[in-house]
């Protein structure tokens, strides 16, 4: 774990009173302006600072590694070793509002989140969402793209079409 992925950790762990004391956004840009590595995956989980960022359900700091970071595909659309995304993981955040939850959900959409990216049990994050968060739901009916054009990354060849048993396979 990376100074930068521990800042991030700590502050999901940390109960209400401590954070109030102790300004997460502030080490981090300062870990980030000392040259802390976005892209570095955790060696345990395989989490970037964008997985451990919107693990503490925090929009600001979710905010704070895209602009610091950049947003190119590799970090937005990065796979932990449950090949989750940071979509993924926002979904299926359990300790915010869904108000919270929409808000960090269509933050990382609207840097280009793929909505159709599959974990290792084959599920996107939207379908990922609990029948009973309707609101959340419709953040993914919003323009969703038609099923042919599910991104597989590069590793994912048990769901290329052109793999065997892939899409296209008989």
């Amino acid at each position: 774990m990376t100074a930068l992925h521990l800042a991030l950790w700590n502050h999901g762990q940390m109960d209400i009173k401590t954070r109030g004391k102790i300004d997460s956004a502030q080490v981090v840009d300062t870990l980030l302006q000392a040259g802390a590595a976005c892209h570095t995956e955790d060696r345990r989980s395989g989490k970037t600072a964008l997985h451990f960022a919107v693990e503490t359900g925090s929009l600001e700091l979710t905010r704070l590694i895209v602009e610091k970071c950049g947003v190119p595909e590799t970090l937005i659309d990065s796979k932990n070793f449950d090949r989750r995304t940071p979509l993924h993981v926002a979904v299926l955040l359990n300790t915010l509002s869904e108000d919270n939850k929409i808000d960090l959900v269509r933050y990382l959409i609207s840097k280009g989140a793929s909505k159709t990216a599959k974990d290792k049990d084959r599920m996107t994050p939207s379908s990922l969402v609990q029948a009973s968060q309707t609101k959340l739901l419709e953040v993914f009916e919003d323009g969703v793209s038609s099923p042919s054009a599910v991104i597989y990354s590069d590793d994912d060849s048990y769901g290329s079409p052109g793999a065997p048993g892939g899409l296209l396979s008989p």
